[in-house]
């Protein structure tokens, strides 16, 4: 795989420091991830992206010890994209991810945020899109997501997996906001606000 890579060095004796850049197209996201420390390697392997994407990185830092600032940019066309949280196929979205959230404090995990925007995407074939979807907190992931769904109610029929129930005509709507961790613990509380709604929607029931 071909890199687009330039950068400067400063070499005088108050501040030495560096400033790379690396720019690349269809690269698999396992391959991108292993251009970086190994730290956040680690902390990018929440997420996992099956399809190639285009990619944008900016490094600099000083040459003396600590830790750079790193900021990735990325743009995925309709690959599948696995979380914690949930699986969808068809994504397309971009976004980015840096070390320093709040300018002046450590470049951790816990400084470090993923962010997905534009986001359009299926989970089960229902058509599903987020404005914006952050993950917080690389060192204890927390999420904060609205998703967005429109789609005809015979396709939750596949979702529901029912032989007492089908739909047969209608739509439906839903609209969810969550804050909370990424994965299952006790110690931190969930927030879940939003609406379903079906409309003009013909229920066949077959009794047992």
């Amino acid at each position: 795989k071909k890199y687009n890579l330039s950068g400067k060095f400063d070499l005088g004796d108050k501040n030495p420091e560096f400033n790379l850049k690396v720019h690349v197209k269809n690269a698999m996201y396992e391959d991108v991830k292993k251009l970086l420390p190994h730290r956040i390697d680690s902390s990018l392997s929440i997420v996992a992206v099956d399809r190639p994407l285009e990619a944008d990185a900016d490094l600099n830092g000083p040459l003396r010890g600590g830790e750079p600032f790193i900021n990735v940019k990325w743009k995925v066309k309709n690959s599948g994209l696995v979380t914690p949280f949930l699986d969808f196929e068809e994504a397309s979205f971009t976004g980015f991810y840096n070390n320093e959230v709040v300018k002046g404090l450590p470049r951790t995990d816990p400084n470090s945020i993923i962010n997905i925007s534009n986001f359009s995407a299926t989970w089960h074939g229902l058509p599903v899109s987020s404005k914006n979807i952050e993950i917080l907190h690389l060192l204890l992931p927390e999420l904060k997501c609205d998703l967005h769904s429109s789609f005809p109610l015979t396709s939750l029929n596949e979702v529901i997996q029912t032989n007492s129930l089908e739909l047969t005509s209608g739509t439906g709507d839903i609209l969810l906001n969550y804050k909370g961790p990424l994965q299952q613990n006790d110690k931190t509380n969930s927030f879940l606000n939003g609406y379903i709604s079906f409309k003009n929607g013909n229920v066949l029931y077959a009794p047992r």
